[in-house]
């Protein structure tokens, strides 16, 4: 089997990151201050605009109160279920378009 494309990998862990999180109930500020990431650092990963190094995601994952491990798997699940956001769809969902 072929590995996701670069971009889906991002797309597919900026909709997990943002699910967790609003599962979890909690601001975006909440989520990089538990981190510890740079504001600019946890926005760029949820939008996925850039693809995360290995201390963030593990940063991230503690954040939403799971494992990376846990995290990745669900990341890879949405992947096989094409549950995956186009690069548009944060626009659209920005301006309440979807």
């Amino acid at each position: 089997m072929k590995p996701p494309d670069e971009a889906v990998l991002r797309r597919a862990l900026g909709a997990e990151i943002l699910r967790r999180r609003t599962d979890l109930g909690l601001r975006q500020r909440e989520v990089w201050e538990r981190a510890d990431l740079a504001k600019n650092v946890y926005l760029r990963l949820e939008r996925a605009e850039r693809n995360a190094q290995l201390p963030q995601l593990v940063a991230v994952a503690r954040a939403l109160e799971t494992t990376p491990g846990e995290l990745l798997d669900a990341v890879l699940d949405r992947i096989a279920r094409g549950d995956v956001p186009s690069a548009g769809d944060e626009w659209r969902a920005a301006f309440g378009l979807e």
